[in-house]
């Protein structure tokens, strides 16, 4: 099992990762589709969970 590192940032800093992250992935739609479908790579199942997360803390 790993460790769980906790990162503490603003909500502005939280909003610019979020903002590169669906620049990365570009249609955000076709992007949850995609995941929901368990059609991610690796790399792409990180941002998935990552994006998640950020909205989740930005209450979007």
């Amino acid at each position: 099992m790993s460790t769980v590192s906790i990162a503490r940032i603003t909500e502005e800093q939280a909003i610019t990762r979020r903002d590169h992250i669906l620049a990365e992935i570009g249609d955000l739609e076709a992007f949850r589709a995609r995941a929901h479908d368990y059609l991610l790579d690796v790399r792409e199942q990180a941002l998935f969970n990552e994006l998640e997360d950020l909205d989740y803390l930005l209450a979007l």
